[in-house]
């Protein structure tokens, strides 16, 4: 045995010399990737096809066999029609779902079950577009801008809307193309709506289509466009609406005038001269008002010269463009711009938005009482552990360096999943400085900022259908609003925080809010293949080539449809861990296998790692547990936890040990160590 043993490792140097000679001779792989390949090539052996073009060739073939692929038209600025690669919107649906195998399949056959499309009961389709910056965003000229643009179904429910794999990919084109295109994204979109809804074979004005069911008989599917939700650039393009720039500034209100247009923040937002923060008293825009607006716009192009058409333009709120979406009269039955308009919560809160405003506001107002406020705050913060699967880390997020950057600035710069992060740990720590005898501005900025965290709370919580009323959404807006006016801020509410005035009306309409923290992790893989192709002649069909590929693989292998708890990746435990396991667990034997895992994926989707704090259901009352282990029991999912009692009234935990089913976990949470051995915590969203 010690000979065999010493043989092994005299043989090592060896092995890790070929190794290290593969990956040199190889182009340039990171070294897990090239341990994936070598993974996959010692289980499933060498693919008979290896060359360039068999890899080209394997790339093209489901594209191919389903038809994927057609082409649009679009008209130039010059007259010229321009030719672009596009996605064949049914053909692709048909493609995800064919496959009885495939978990994606199985689960959008089982929505049809359960909400079976009629005349009276269509599907509603969403769409999503946005522009994409792959490589350095940083660089002179970001000649690989691209728009995309997503469809899903809101019948697929708030959860699976939740995950990236639930969204189809159904166009790509590059920035620099878009912008020789009569009226740009707009005839862009224009045109992908006539393809899926207004084929001559195939009108769905009062028709359907037919959908093929692995193994069963064909289903006529009927479906209507419900929902188009973007940020504020994108509405901008896609409707032709002035946007912050114009005199109107939102295309869903009559009365709201933005005033000093020419005046902007450091935002670059600006102000806006209604402070009115009342939904009841917008005078509200229809489908059929604005219809009837682009066709008086239409013509007063006829009929105005050149700089009064402008000054119309200006005063209206709209641009004119033959070529737009709602300049197509043939399209009025399908495109109800108010009706189908979708604020999205993410960028209006988080991006550049109304989070950053307000958080600079406060601790500008703060520092006033508080000279040393950044250095206290950024050792608050740092004492703070956040979830794992959290990629940003508490520490330094308020530090030396974005004091100087939110200060040259004169906002609050951060990302959105830091303000997410950030938002419920800023409300404990201004809550314990207005213990600390704050004078009254100081109070009134953080009531205005705990009035902000209960709206993100409650933001994140409507993305679950039926988490959050109207009503609720509703007085959660109204009572921020009210907490800005009385920080007396009104001069520094830009756009974005009109826009929460119609995050109401947007849950009537659906029950639900999407938003687009899925669509950025989806611009990954756009950017991750964007980056690599280099035969711009064909950019946009290379570039659909792959991002098509990659979406039908993985929507076949796709775990996020099933509601199920399953540890990921469990492996075999080390002896060091097997045995601490046993002496924890008596029902081990020392024979017994036991299989471990870094994480474990709930019901919900969420996912928790070794090392967090969750929090879970017991005696009627909340409670909280550190993981250190999460193993396999008669295979089912349990976590050795260490720490566990009641929550109690100030949000502290005590040490104690247990083990636990993962079934009764709800979430993982924030948690900081307290003096006495007490833990505080921070309840998610989901809780509040």
């Amino acid at each position: 045995m010690a000979s065999s043993s010493t043989d092994a490792f005299a043989e090592r140097p060896a092995k890790l010399q070929k190794v290290n000679a593969l990956r040199r001779k190889l182009p340039h792989l990171t070294a897990s990737a090239l341990s994936e390949v070598c993974k996959v090539l010692r289980d499933e052996g060498v693919p008979e096809l290896t060359q360039r073009k068999h890899i080209a060739e394997a790339a093209w073939q489901p594209l191919k066999e389903n038809r994927i692929l057609n082409r649009l038209s679009l008209l130039q600025t010059d007259g010229a029609e321009l030719q672009i690669p596009s996605v064949d919107f049914w053909a692709l649906l048909q493609a995800a779902i064919s496959d009885a195998d495939s978990n994606f399949a199985q689960y959008f056959w089982a929505c049809i079950d359960k909400n079976p499309p009629s005349p009276s009961s269509a599907w509603r389709l969403i769409l999503y577009t946005d522009e994409i910056v792959p490589g350095n965003p940083l660089a002179v000229q970001t000649k690989r801008k691209i728009w995309a643009c997503y469809a899903s179904f809101v019948e697929l429910g708030s959860y699976a809307l939740q995950h990236e794999e639930s969204w189809l990919c159904i166009g790509l084109l590059r920035s620099s193309l878009m912008a020789k295109a009569e009226a740009g994204v707009s005839q862009w979109i224009s045109k992908i709506l006539r393809d899926i809804f207004m084929r001559p074979a195939n009108h769905l004005e009062h028709g359907c289509i037919s959908l093929q069911r692995p193994g069963g008989p064909p289903v006529l599917f009927r479906v209507v466009l419900s929902m188009i939700v973007q940020d504020g650039g994108a509405h901008k393009a896609l409707w032709s609406c002035k946007g912050d720039a114009g005199t109107r500034m939102c295309m869903l209100c009559r009365n709201v005038i933005a005033q000093r247009c020419d005046i902007l923040h450091s935002s670059g937002l600006p102000v806006v001269g209604s402070s009115e923060i009342r939904e009841s008293k917008l005078s509200l825009a229809t489908d059929q008002s604005i219809h009837e607006a682009m066709a008086k716009l239409a013509e007063k192009k006829m009929l105005l010269n050149a700089a009064d058409f402008s000054t119309w333009q200006q005063a209206t709120g709209w641009t004119y463009n033959s070529c737009s979406l709602l300049q197509q009269e043939d399209q009025r039955w399908l495109v109800r711009p108010v009706s189908q308009y979708c604020h999205d919560s993410m960028h209006t809160l988080l991006v550049s938005g109304v989070f950053q405003t307000v958080t600079w506001l406060v601790l500008e107002a703060l520092q006033k009482q508080f000279p040393n406020l950044w250095e206290i705050a950024d050792e608050y913060v740092a004492k703070w552990t956040l979830p794992r699967n959290i990629s940003a880390k508490a520490e330094g997020m308020l530090g030396q360096s974005r004091a100087k950057a939110c200060k040259e600035a004169e906002t609050f710069k951060c990302t959105a999943s830091e303000g997410l992060t950030l938002s419920p740990i800023l409300a404990c720590f201004f809550r314990q400085l207005a213990r600390a005898n704050a004078n009254v501005e100081a109070v009134q900025a953080i009531q205005c900022f705990l009035q902000l965290d209960k709206l993100v709370a409650c933001c994140q919580r409507a993305r679950s259908e039926g988490a959050v009323s109207p009503g609720q959404m509703r007085k959660h807006v109204s009572d921020f609003l009210q907490a800005v006016h009385a920080a007396e801020w009104q001069d520094r509410m830009h756009s974005k925080f009109h826009w929460l005035l119609h995050f109401g009306s947007h849950l009537e309409k659906w029950g639900f809010m999407v938003q687009c923290y899925t669509h950025e992790r989806k611009h990954r893989t756009i950017k991750r293949f964007a980056e690599d192709i280099k035969k711009t002649s064909a950019y946009e069909q290379g570039l659909l080539r792959e991002v098509l590929g990659q979406e039908l693989y993985c929507l076949a292998r796709a775990d996020c449809f099933a509601a199920m708890l399953q540890l990921q990746d469990p492996k075999p435990a080390s002896r060091r861990k097997a045995a601490a396991l046993r002496k924890i667990i008596p029902e081990l034997t020392s024979a017994q296998v036991i299989h471990v895992a870094e994480k474990v994926r709930l019901p919900s989707g969420e996912r928790i790692c070794r090392g967090d704090a969750v929090l879970l259901e017991g005696n009627g009352c909340l409670e909280c547990a550190l993981v250190w282990a999460f193993v396999e029991l008669a295979g089912q999912a349990y976590s050795v936890v260490h720490s566990i009692s009641s929550l109690l009234c100030d949000d502290s935990c005590i040490d104690s040990l247990h083990l636990l089913p993962c079934r009764d976990f709800l979430c993982a949470c924030t948690w900081r160590d307290m003096a006495g051995g007490r833990r505080q915590i921070i309840l998610p969203a989901s809780l509040r």
